[in-house]
This record gives C-alpha cells, structure tokens and sequence, in this order.
C-alpha cells in the first residue's frame, strides 16, 4: 500500500509545483540527468549480475520488438480509415509502439510486485532504449526535414547513453568479478529512482485540449494500454511463462507512452501537443488499467 501512496503523492506533488510555477519551466530535466547518470546506471550494475539468464531472458527481449509492429500495423491501418497527416501518424506510432518501461514501469513493477522483481524489467527496458535510439530517432528526424541517420551515428548514440553503458560493464564484470559489496552502495542511489521519476512525470503533465485530439487519443490508448498487453500476455501463455518474469513483462507492455520518445518529438514539433497528451492522459489511466492487468494475471 505504501508504494501507491508514493506513486500518488510523488506525481500529484509534481503536478501542483508545476500549476503552480514554484519552480522554473524545464526543472524536470534537472531531475532526469539524476536519474540517467546515476539512478538507472545503479539499477543495471545491482540487480543484472541477480539475473538467471537462459531461454526466458527471450520473453523480454522480444516483447518491445512486437508491440513496435503491432504499432505499425495498427498505426497503418488507422491512417488508411481516417487520413491524418505524417506528423500525427509519427506521433500515434512512437506512443504507441514504445513503452514508458523505466520512469514509470519501475515504479509500477516496485508497487505491485515488490522491488525486487524490478530485475525481471531490465532486459525489456534496455530493448526498449535501443528501440527509441534506432527507430524512434530515425522516424523523427525523417518526419521532421527527411535527414537519415547513419549506423555510426546511432552507435554513438548507445554508447554514450549511461544506462545502456553500465548494463554492458555488468554484463562482463558480473561474469569474472563478484562486485556485491557495492550492492548497499548502489541500493541507496535507487532509492532515489521512483521518487524522482514520479516526480519529474507530474512536473511534465500536460492534461490541456483533450477535446480537440479525443478521437486520436482514444485509438492511440486503447493500443497502447489494452491490446499491447493482450498480444504479450498472449505470448506469455504460448511460451509458458506464467510466472513472475511473465507478470513483469506483461506490465511493462501495459505502460503509457515514452516520456523520452515525447520529448524528442516535441523537440521537433511533431505534434508537441498530442505526444504531451499521450503521456499525461495515459499515465492518468493507466492506474486503473494496470490494475485491472494486475488481477487479470493474478487470475491467470
């Protein structure tokens, strides 16, 4: 019970500071340096070495990698029934085909399955980094002005990103080096993680002219939120992982929207308008939501 009234608290908190205005506009990116250089660094350099890793280490994996062409499908499907221009088409599919799986996800996982199984959530969260480096970067900035990225430039992009990083250094010292009495070390930086990351999301929510984008937004949702899940909790059964790797997996499908892959976007005005609302909304709904997945799983 006490982590939903921190995730309530830590975003309501967020919000009001920021309608408000008792701290400048951008604070929140103060906030998520902390979190990308040292809290989600600390998470993989922890809990990776606690990994078992064999055939279901797949499951992660593969999961982002689906919902992104289940995305794409749906996306083109949709602009094929009502005609939307490159710019909303580019915003429905990196809503949809990406899931907030560390600010959010992390702290959703900690509240209703115990921080501890946060570990299960890496292996997707890192899949879903090289998904927003590679495809989400690429399809903004050919949206924006047609500019193609190059292979080098992506490399790049990985490997000067801190969690992605570290994950790399666990990977190969937890295979020669036992490290674990840095763990208390480490665990005292994560504590910080769900706080902040709560925080920072309800100082970036933005809930203005739903109205006008509701149709949009419903489909973009209902993706995101509902059949995303569906399609991995499908695979779930099929591999036979109905287990706590499996739960995990399927709640990282049942995230909102990337804050990141939002962020970028309105760096270069693709619907900066829509992409805000696609992660205000959905992460307002997503309570319940997540909720009803959690006892459907339970059922399961």
């Amino acid at each position: 019970m006490i982590n939903f009234a921190l995730i309530f608290f830590c975003i309501s908190l967020g919000c009001l500071i920021s309608r408000f205005r008792l701290v400048p506009d951008g604070t929140y990116k103060a906030i998520n340096i902390w979190l990308i250089y040292a809290a989600l660094p600390s998470l993989g350099l922890r809990y990776i070495p606690d990994i078992q890793w064999s055939i279901s280490a797949l499951l992660p994996s593969i999961s982002p990698v689906i919902m992104w062409c289940g995305a794409f499908l749906f996306v083109g499907l949709y602009a094929r029934i009502v005609k939307i221009d490159n710019y909303t088409k580019t915003a429905l599919l990196i809503a949809m085909g990406i899931s907030n799986s560390a600010f959010l996800g992390f702290p959703m996982i900690a509240a209703f399955f115990g921080e501890a199984n946060i570990k299960y959530a890496i292996v997707f969260d890192q899949v879903t980094f090289i998904m927003f480096s590679t495809l989400v970067v690429s399809i903004v900035l050919k949206t924006h002005n047609g500019q193609k990225v190059s292979p080098k430039i992506i490399i790049k992009k990985l490997l000067r990103f801190p969690p992605f990083f570290s994950t790399l250094i666990a990977l190969i010292l937890s295979s020669f080096v036992d490290y674990s009495v840095l763990n208390p070390f480490f665990d005292k930086i994560l504590a910080t993680l769900s706080p902040l990351a709560l925080f920072s999301i309800g100082l970036q929510l933005r809930l203005d002219n739903i109205r006008n984008e509701l149709k949009t937004l419903s489909v973009g949702l209902l993706y995101k939120l509902v059949i995303a899940p569906a399609i991995i909790l499908l695979l779930v059964v099929l591999l036979g992982e109905r287990n706590m790797l499996g739960n995990v997996t399927v709640f990282e499908a049942c995230m909102p929207a990337h804050i990141t892959s939002s962020l970028l976007a309105t760096q270069y005005g693709i619907r900066p308008d829509l992409c805000s609302m696609f992660v205000g909304v959905g992460i307002v709904i997503s309570f319940f939501t997540t909720t009803l997945w959690y006892f459907v799983l339970q059922w399961i």
